[in-house]
């Protein structure tokens, strides 16, 4: 069974993920109102060498770390995933909130001295086992499915393609009303062309382009930082560019319209890079020398390419790493603070 199918499985339970310092042992938390419950899944089919101390080290990062939120009442299970019960039943089997899952068999073991069920999650668990070992990965895909559908990418993706069909139907008028020129918020005040700017594109190829990469990175960001910070990072991104193309029209002396999703999808690039940054140059088998080949290819492409505005690709990449980065920076300091004053 891949790692991959439990994250699935606690993802969909509503539950959020948690890194430790160690890459078998994961953390997955559930907040409540007064509580959080907390499973601790440790990976021996990966590294047989997992010590007892080494998942303590593990809980008790999880358990420090939720203290400082002011949840003192943490209730905490360990899932020992293994392929060799016998041998590591010593893990477990001394622990009352602890339990195997055998690997081989799909089955989960539970001791005598053990509790025999956590907050509803036995069942849960019995039952997507039974779903892995008749390896429907389809109907894995669904068991988690509606936790992890990326709905605010996929509205993007709608409204920008709704549009460029109202686009196709009656030619010039959403361009002339919607595209972005320093012109236009220098004379008209037309200030909501910031926004809709990045809901217009020129043609089907612009359109397909800037929509698969979307898909592709904004997916896997949206998850990743929530829907609001992810729509944060979005639209202020694709503003960021549209003010990088203003600068640029001043500088130049040259005004010229732009449309485009471009900036802002740049800008979820760039938020990538971050994370992955913050994962120390690996996440997800992403890791930073793909991002920025990424990053790379798409400036190419617009230096080389005729009417392609980089400049917005540029400031919407720089703006979506650096929000990135602070609004995690911000979450961290936060978290922290909460955590001295309950000290105190």
């Amino acid at each position: 069974m891949e790692r991959e199918h439990l994250d699935t499985f606690f993802l969909s339970m509503g539950y959020q993920i948690m890194e430790t310092d160690r890459m078998e042992v994961h953390v997955f938390y559930k907040m409540e109102s007064t509580q959080v419950l907390t499973v601790c899944v440790a990976d021996t089919e990966e590294n047989p060498e997992l010590t007892e101390t080494e998942i303590n080290l593990g809980k008790e990062k999880a358990v420090a770390l939720f203290r400082s939120r002011g949840y003192i009442e943490n209730h905490m299970l360990t899932l020992i995933v293994t392929a060799d019960p016998e041998r590591d039943m010593n893990l477990s089997r001394g622990n009352y909130l602890g339990w195997l899952i055998d690997t081989n068999l799909h089955r989960l073991i539970i001791y005598e001295n053990q509790i025999e069920d956590f907050y509803g999650l036995r069942k849960k668990l019995e039952k997507f086992l039974d779903i892995v070992q008749t390896s429907n990965s389809a109907a894995i895909s669904r068991f988690g499915r509606k936790k992890t559908v990326p709905y605010v990418t996929m509205v993007i993706l709608l409204i920008n393609t709704i549009l460029f069909i109202i686009c196709t139907l009656t030619g010039e008028m959403l361009y002339n009303k919607g595209a972005f020129s320093i012109r236009f918020i220098l004379q008209g005040h037309q200030y909501y062309r910031f926004i809709s700017s990045m809901f217009l594109h020129a043609n089907m190829m612009h359109l397909t382009s800037n929509m698969l990469l979307l898909v592709v990175v904004g997916s896997f960001v949206e998850k990743y930082c929530g829907r609001i910070l992810y729509t944060g990072i979005y639209f202020l991104s694709g503003i960021a560019g549209s003010c990088f193309s203003a600068m640029g029209e001043l500088f130049t002396g040259s005004l010229s319209s732009s449309v485009g999703a471009s900036g802002a999808i740049m800008g979820i690039v760039g938020a990538l890079l971050a994370i992955v940054i913050i994962h120390k140059g690996s996440y997800k088998e992403i890791t930073t020398g793909r991002i920025l080949f990424m990053i790379a290819y798409v400036l190419y492409y617009g230096f080389t390419t005729p009417s392609v505005n980089n400049l917005a690709h540029i400031g919407g990449v720089v703006s979506g790493f650096l929000l990135t980065l602070i609004a995690l920076y911000i979450k961290k300091c936060l978290i922290k603070g909460k955590g001295s004053r309950h000290e105190d």
